[in-house]
């Protein structure tokens, strides 16, 4: 009889009848199926830009985006039995993780019936959580949230959905529930009412980015309690200069040369940076790194309205990049105190051609609310394949943008651009 490594005494046939694969899928990769909230992991049709309304996109960065997204499924409007036709594109992206949320439309459009709504939804989302779990695949599943207009009757269906949700669970290995209600949802409301917390949501029922963040912290808990540690993509060692391997294609990722770059309204600017002021003001400040691999720039942001920009780049040499290279941008980013008025901080890779200009931006802000608290975040811009080109340029670039008057202040730990294929 088979015997798995690392499992010592349990038969291949006793993994099989439970329904674990071991081996057969890589944990940290991730794909989505879902309604307009697992769609607005990306802000556009092309899939190019991660948008900070995504609870998800928050986590990983917030977990040091060791995890990788494969292409998500995501469809505004989709009930769950609607859903379920994408599981198998879901099922061949080979991802090991499959992160699933849907309800809330079965309920809304009151389907198959007002009565059974709730019932209906969860039989529908245990059916793909079990083809995903013959897959290989771990799943982790949102209890249902709600949304403000929701009247009794529906209420009791997103009740009636989680209970089902509740059970399955707690008899089926391999099934991970996120509950994100108290994180986002005001609880001074009675038993009757759904709200989300002030200026947590776009409107009443999607989070915004403050909302997404909230509500990434109990997926980071979560998170980080099934997956195993993830290797950071981040530039580790000062020897990861485009001369030796042109792996990773900057010249200065972790700061080492804390001067000679320009731009801002004062203070030293890393070599090979620019500080561009849109609008807004920044100052600039340098200081080791904690862990002492290089310096930081700690920027001084202050906004006097809204939709301004603080933008904070380096160029990769044209000697460096190749038309055809797959790249992703990576970047640490810390807020070192509570900001005001800031929609999101985000990165950017941006190459013009020298005729057309494209891009790929990682937590993208499409809300005046962005994050209200200090923390740090790994920035990881999707796969980029550098087009043909006459001059132009290659940019990645960390941007600090408004949503009013109001003022953050952050550190730049690295900013990196890796050659993956």
């Amino acid at each position: 009889m088979g015997r798995v490594s690392g499992g010592a005494g349990v038969s291949t046939s006793t993994l099989a009848r439970l329904k674990v694969l071991p081996d057969r899928r890589l944990a940290h990769r991730i794909t989505a199926l879902g309604d307009s909230r697992v769609a607005a992991i990306h802000l556009d049709p092309a899939h190019r830009v991660l948008g900070n309304r995504s609870p998800l996109n928050w986590a990983i960065a917030r977990m040091g985006a060791g995890m990788t997204l494969a292409p998500v499924f995501g469809q505004s409007g989709d009930r769950t039995d609607q859903m379920a036709a994408r599981l198998p594109a879901a099922i061949a992206t080979d991802a090991g993780l499959l992160y699933l949320q849907g309800g809330l439309n079965d309920i809304a459009q009151r389907y198959p019936s007002a009565a059974q709504s709730g019932a209906s939804a969860a039989a529908n989302l245990i059916a793909i959580a079990d083809a995903a779990r013959d897959a290989g695949m771990i799943v982790v599943i949102e209890l249902e949230v709600g949304s403000n207009d929701l009247d009794v009757g529906q209420i009791a269906q997103v009740v009636e959905l989680n209970a089902a949700l509740v059970s399955y669970a707690a008899v089926t290995p391999g099934i991970h529930l996120n509950d994100a209600r108290f994180a986002v949802l005001d609880p001074a409301t009675d038993g009757g009412t759904i709200r989300y917390r002030p200026l947590h949501a776009y409107d009443g029922m999607h989070p915004n980015g403050r909302g997404a963040y909230a509500w990434s912290d109990t997926l980071v808990a979560l998170l980080t309690r099934i997956l195993p540690p993830a290797l950071s993509p981040l530039v580790r060692h000062p020897t990861e200069l485009p001369q030796n391997g042109r792996r990773q294609l900057l010249a200065n990722p972790l700061l080492l040369a804390a001067t000679g770059g320009f731009g801002g309204s004062g203070g030293p600017v890393p070599a090979g940076f620019v500080v561009e002021e849109l609008v807004g003001t920044a100052t600039l400040s340098s200081r080791a790194t904690p862990e002492g691999s290089g310096n930081e720039a700690v920027i001084e942001a202050n906004f006097t309205g809204p939709d301004q920009r603080i933008i904070f780049k380096q160029d990769a040499q044209a000697a460096h990049y190749a038309a055809g290279d797959v790249v992703e941008a990576v970047a640490e980013v810390e807020l070192l105190d509570p900001p005001t008025g800031l929609a999101g901080l985000y990165l950017n890779l941006n190459q013009w051609t020298g005729s057309e200009g494209f891009d790929t931006t990682a937590l993208a802000p499409a809300d005046a609310e962005g994050p209200e608290r200090p923390g740090t975040i790994t920035l990881r811009t999707r796969a980029f394949t550098i087009r043909p080109h006459t001059g132009g340029w290659l940019a990645v670039m960390v941007v600090a943008q408004s949503g009013a008057a109001g003022s953050a202040r952050f550190a730049v730990r690295q900013v990196g651009l890796r050659r993956i294929g």
